[in-house]
């Protein structure tokens, strides 16, 4: 994150909206290091996600101004021009309407507005980050079972675009790799096993689908390779567009 916070602070960055903040904890992070934040409205669809936000942002105050609230991307109810950055972690895959959400996004901000993705890719580099992709597009398609919004990644290349169709400058990016865990390594091997243990669990909630045997089949050689040729997660593509 150093690099991404020393490019945004060649912006006079005071208001922020963070669009899909989930439990707050990188917005939170986001702000403690951008101290010329003062206003910060964070929004979600998922009303527990809001509670935790809530609770995580709470330290932030009186210094920054934080409110939460339960909105839809594509739909922001905010007049245009009202802040000065917008981020979006990891929250493109989960939309239903891409080109609204970044429509929405840019219309919020102001002339000169940055626009801060975050956004795990499917392009991979490596067998261990293949399988962290593999790993992700099996929870999508488990929430898609339970009825919960969650696309398999995009390329990078489909996130560039994305944002040139809505109007934006892309002015800095950069891939964030993960470190690979080796299943040789025994630190590595317990970390294995507890995403495994946890990716059972997941699992569970898709029991009553059609879906479920191929769910399975599909894990099972997940888990395979994860235990076999090591794991990483996917890599991030981590950009600013200027509006």
């Amino acid at each position: 994150m150093p690099d991404l916070i020393e490019h945004l602070s060649d912006y006079s960055l005071v208001r922020l909206l963070d669009i899909g903040c989930g439990d707050g904890a990188v917005t939170r992070r986001f702000v403690e290091k951008l101290p010329t934040i003062t206003r910060l409205v964070g929004v979600d669809r998922d009303p527990v996600a809001l509670d935790e936000a809530r609770d995580c942002l709470q330290g932030l105050e009186p210094d920054v101004d934080c409110t939460v609230l339960q909105a839809n991307a594509e739909t922001l109810p905010f007049p245009d021009a009202c802040f000065d950055a917008v981020l979006c972690c990891d929250l493109l895959h989960h939309l239903a309407d891409v080109p609204a959400a970044l429509g929405e996004a840019r219309r919020v901000l102001r002339p000169g507005g940055v626009l801060v993705v975050m956004e795990i890719v499917a392009d991979v580099q490596s067998s261990a980050e293949e399988t962290g992709r593999d790993m992700h597009h099996l929870k999508a398609w488990v929430d898609r079972v339970m009825g919960i919004p969650h696309g398999e990644s995009f390329s990078a290349h489909t996130v560039l675009q994305s944002l040139a169709d809505a109007g934006f400058v892309i002015g800095w990016q950069e891939r964030w790799p993960s470190e690979p865990l080796d299943p040789a390594h025994p630190a590595d091997a317990e970390y294995i096993a507890g995403e495994r243990s946890y990716l059972e669990d997941y699992l569970s909630f898709a029991e009553d689908s059609p879906d479920y045997p191929a769910i399975r089949r599909a894990a099972a050689r997940i888990f395979h390779r994860m235990e076999s040729r090591g794991f990483a997660r996917q890599p991030q593509l981590v950009l600013i567009g200027r509006k």
